[in-house]
Parts: C-alpha cells; sequence; structure tokens
C-alpha cells in the first residue's frame, strides 16, 4: 500500500489523529484515519478505536466526531491527493 500524503498529528481529547491518502485496491485513492493516545510511537487504524462501528450507523462511524478539525485543516492537502496532485508542502510545515 503506497501512502501519498499524511497529515502532522492533531491534538483530540486524550490521543493524537492523523490521516492519509493511500493506494486502495491498487487503482483507487482513499482516507485513512489513524490514532495514538498522547505520548504513545505506535499508530493504530481507526477500526480499532472503541466507538468504531463497521456498518457505520452514524454520521462518524463511531470515530470522534471532533475529527472534522483534522478534515478541515488539512482538506485541499487531502483533496489533492485523492485527486493525483501535488500536495504543498509549505502549508503543512507551518500549520
Amino acid at each position: 500500500m503506497k501512502t501519498y500524503y499524511t497529515t502532522p498529528p492533531m491534538k483530540l481529547g486524550s490521543h493524537e489523529w492523523r490521516c492519509s491518502v493511500t493506494d486502495y485496491e491498487g487503482a483507487l485513492r482513499c482516507t485513512n484515519y489513524e490514532f495514538r493516545r498522547l505520548g504513545a510511537d505506535a499508530w493504530q487504524r481507526s477500526r480499532n478505536w472503541p466507538g468504531y462501528e463497521r456498518n457505520h450507523n452514524n454520521a462518524h462511524g463511531g470515530l470522534p466526531a471532533s475529527l472534522s478539525r483534522l478534515w478541515n485543516r488539512y482538506e485541499l492537502e487531502i483533496v489533492a491527493a485523492l485527486n493525483g496532485g501535488e500536495v504543498a508542502e509549505s502549508r503543512t510545515l507551518f500549520a
């Protein structure tokens, strides 16, 4: 799986979250969210989040609603990476 872009970590409560744009089944690109407890080194996939709902029975799939802050801050970069474009590094370095 190739990663095209990863946001800087954002603190949300007692965890840090990040969003990556990666390959999906070799052809399409998709977003993946990962989290870790503050101070931890290893990232975990969003499906390991305690409230995660595989069937997405609510608007956030059981993930924190505050993840919208992460998306909103890096939307331009995420969308550019999803569409195969170049991501402006300067904005991610000083956000």
